[in-house]
């Protein structure tokens, strides 16, 4: 497979670091040489000229690429590039910034042949929507062609698993906890951890089992009341997805007058207030309560942190933030921040599923970016083939939690279970233990790491 990517910002950045793991030659295309030292991979090379250059758009042959990736800052530019690959086989996906509408984005993938385009407020949209999902306590996402499920839960007031050591919960015999966010903290636990209010468990299993638990402890909590919803800033096209949620009271508080009228003409679903975000009342004098989703995604990345932490001192715990530099993505996790959201992984992220359709990519959005699962096919070649899953010395953190074998049958693996052949494992890993995850399966074979992502 080859792929060209033009543009080596933020986004073309995190889609080489990526698809380089892919058994794939990649061509990267970026005028500004100050992105491009950082690129170095084995099976990517790179042209640091301007795309637009006449000299280079004559000798790039856009047919003999299976993916041309347009990835720059600019729309024009990533447009351009479209209208040039339009009537040849190649898939084409760009990057566009600024739409009106979602119908714009329809219009121009019909107009122009392109197979598919992110937009960071889109992606953002549905992130978030994934986070809140349609209930407070569960979320949910599939692998193995829907057969492996892992979703979320929330361990609530009303006390059902307060206080309780997961080897006690008897509904959990065929569901691994595979992680617990308490706190703002991430950590994986084992049968002697006791469950807290507050913590949110990560659950892998087979989609049956996960069906079954969720109806035994999900199905009462689902009548339940609506939820409020507060955003600080946002856009049109996102804060339109967040209002689309069943049973949510959206307040939207923006202090741009020409956006409050946008807002209150487009967004008939949502209550908007007209004030500053920087009025250290806001949050005390709307009301917010403690069970409410608080979401800030003002166009200042400071002020999000500071709102964000306004509203945890409120002991509002589910508190979402955006983030479009990622400077300060590593002094969150001290901050204890419910989840954060940054525009140019998600549109990386979206983009390596279009091109990766059979690897499943990580579910970042599910375990509040400190976290991945991955399908791993397994060869002949595959290091651990034929030794059983307590063999293996797998490091902790990285948890195989599911196993698709080759005639399709899914089993949740323990310490006996044995990897064959052409199974699909999926694994679940942290992200602070991605490295070992590469030596574990030998990051020599490309194959097995077609779905890391960073």
């Amino acid at each position: 497979m080859k792929i060209l990517i033009i543009g080596a910002g933020r986004v073309g950045s995190e889609l080489v670091d990526v698809l380089s793991y892919e058994d794939a030659e990649i061509l990267v295309i970026d005028k500004d040489s100050g992105n491009l030292p950082s690129l170095k991979k084995s099976n990517v090379s790179y042209i640091n000229k301007d795309i637009l250059d006449g000299d280079i758009l004559n000798e790039i042959d856009f047919s003999s690429f299976e993916y041309v990736l347009a990835v720059t800052n600019k729309d024009r530019t990533n447009i351009l590039i479209a209208s040039l690959t339009k009537n040849l086989s190649t898939k084409t996906i760009i990057r566009l910034n600024i739409v009106d509408s979602l119908d714009e984005i329809e219009y121009l993938k019909k107009s122009l042949n392109i197979y598919e385009i992110v937009n960071p407020e889109y992606e953002v949209g549905k992130f978030i929507k994934n986070i809140i999902g349609n209930s407070s306590y569960y979320t949910a996402d599939y692998f193995g062609k829907g057969k492996i499920e892992v979703a979320g839960h929330l361990v609530d007031t009303d006390g059902e698993f307060d206080n309780i050591a997961l080897k006690d919960i008897g509904s959990l015999a065929t569901i691994l906890v595979v992680a617990i966010l308490r706190d703002g903290k991430f950590f994986t636990p084992n049968g002697q951890t006791i469950l807290q209010k507050g913590d949110y468990l990560y659950l892998m299993g087979l989609s049956k089992d996960i069906s079954n638990f969720k109806m035994e402890h999900f199905l009462i909590k689902s009548t339940r009341k609506s939820r409020d919803v507060t955003i600080i800033g946002g856009n049109l096209i996102t804060n339109t997805m967040i209002s689309e949620i069943e049973d949510i009271n959206l307040k939207i508080i923006e202090e741009d007058s020409k956006k409050v009228r946008l807002f209150r003409d487009k967004i008939p679903k949502a209550f908007v207030v007209n004030r500053p975000y920087r009025d250290e009342n806001l949050l005390n004098e709307e009301n917010i309560r403690e069970d409410s989703i608080f979401i800030s995604m003002t166009d200042n990345d400071e002020l999000n942190i500071v709102l964000g932490l306004m509203a945890k001192s409120l002991r509002i715990e589910r508190t979402i933030i955006s983030l479009n530099t990622n400077i300060y993505s590593k002094i969150l996790d001290p901050l204890n921040m419910y989840s954060h959201v940054e525009p140019f992984t998600v549109m990386a992220n979206e983009i390596v599923n279009k091109v990766s359709q059979g690897s499943k990519i990580s579910v970042n959005f599910m375990f509040a970016g400190k976290a991945q699962v991955f399908e791993i096919s397994t060869s002949e070649k595959f290091p651990h083939i034929n030794k059983k899953i307590k063999e293996m010395n797998i490091p902790k953190g990285i948890i195989i939690g599911g196993i698709i074998r080759s005639d399709g049958l899914a089993i949740i693996p323990r310490g006996e279970t044995i990897i064959e052949k052409n199974d699909k494992l999926v694994v679940f890993c942290t992200d602070d233990k991605k490295e070992e995850l590469k030596n574990f399966i030998d990051t020599k074979k490309k194959n097995y790491l077609s779905s890391l992502f960073k």
